[in-house]
């Protein structure tokens, strides 16, 4: 996300190959980052803004990923129906790596923050906030909602539900 709290993925320019927008701020060694302090708000704001992978500006960084579709409205709370509980621990929703958290029992919580991403195999993914009853599910990152219906993570169905939020 960029300074504003816009979800920004690939860039847009033509030559580019960035795939993520990440602020010029955190791609600074923590030596640097001690000293922005004694910057300017104008200086602050630029490496808020610029991406420190391409150089280019947030803005011409796209707002939906390239493969699946984002749509905001979703669930954000949901409960553990059963099976595995598989994450991407990353920004962007169309990351390759999976990864599968043990222990997360039945009926359990996780928080989302209302964005669902569908891939381009009809899986459905939730994002994941950074608060969580759980931290083992603590964002960034997606969690996976409902299997693709062609099986390809070894399940089929959904594997989490809709549920009332409860305040911490």
């Amino acid at each position: 996300r960029d300074f504003f709290g816009k979800p920004r993925f690939h860039c847009t320019m033509l030559t580019c190959s960035c795939m993520d927008f990440v602020a010029l701020r955190e791609t600074r060694p923590v030596s640097e980052i001690a000293q922005q302090q004694f910057r300017t708000c104008q200086a602050r704001s630029e490496e808020e803004l610029t991406c420190g992978v391409c150089g280019h500006r947030a803005g011409t960084h796209a707002l939906r990923p390239k493969e699946g579709a984002l749509e905001d409205g979703g669930s954000t709370c949901f409960a553990l129906l059963g099976g595995p509980c598989l994450i991407k621990r990353a920004f962007n929703p169309t990351s390759r790596t999976i990864v599968q958290v043990r222990g997360i029992a039945k009926g359990a919580e996780a928080r989302c923050t209302g964005q669902l991403w569908q891939g381009p195999g009809g899986a459905l993914w939730a994002e994941l906030c950074g608060e969580q009853l759980d931290d083992r599910l603590r964002g960034p990152g997606w969690l996976l909602v409902e299997a693709d219906p062609g099986g390809s993570f070894g399940i089929i169905g959904k594997l989490w539900t809709p549920a009332p939020y409860i305040f911490l």
